[in-house]
């Protein structure tokens, strides 16, 4: 888990290129945190063994408090009102459960924002597309619910495909410089703030 409740900075450059005979057309861009699903900032001052692991077992009870599944609805219904040709997401995060004390990264998904937002919009017959995204903030620390937890988040752009825009150019990436938090249970996280940018 992370030490520290990550700054979003989000870069995105739409550049709308049209024939000289096209008239204006306006480009409507949304954006929307969705927020991670919990305050990590105790789990970086907390000592690792019980204290650290208890702590992360009382995150995976602050996420379900938020009832993710229910705000990923509100999300879907949000962004359909708006009728969005873009959508800048920050904090797109997954949680992420797995046997405790195993090496590799926890593999079960517990929660992932996206997946359950692009369900949400598509039982609303809404068709966007995941088309620029990065999720690189990836950590994970042990818990006292029997397994190790995990987390990830980043920003994504979302297009509309019944807009008909062409897109030229999509990137995503991290920023040069990082914000390295040391904690005291799973070392120094780097926050990894990125960005992304589409030419369209």
């Amino acid at each position: 888990l992370t030490g520290v409740r990550r700054t979003v900075l989000l870069a995105t450059l739409v550049a709308l290129v049209l024939p000289a005979s096209a008239g204006a057309v306006d480009v409507t861009v949304m954006t929307r945190n969705m927020y991670v699903g919990a305050n990590p900032l105790p789990l970086a001052v907390t000592p690792a063994g019980d204290a650290f692991e208890r702590a992360a077992g009382r995150t995976l009870d602050e996420v379900v408090s938020i009832e993710p599944d229910a705000r990923m609805k509100v999300m879907a219904a949000e962004i359909v009102r708006s009728r969005a040709d873009f959508v800048n997401l920050q904090e797109v995060s997954a949680w992420y459960t797995g046997p405790k004390g195993d090496p590799a990264k926890a593999p079960w998904t517990r929660w992932d924002w996206i997946g359950a937002l692009r369900r949400e919009l598509a039982a609303l017959g809404a068709r966007y597309f995941v088309v620029t995204h990065g999720r690189p903030l990836d950590v994970e620390g042990p818990s006292d619910r029997r397994v190790d937890v995990r987390f990830k988040t980043g920003n994504m752009i979302l297009v509309n495909l019944d807009s008909n825009i062409e897109i030229h150019r999509a990137r995503s990436g991290v920023f040069p410089t990082q914000l390295q938090v040391p904690t005291q249970a799973i070392g120094t996280v780097e926050t990894t703030r990125g960005w992304n940018y589409i030419d369209v």
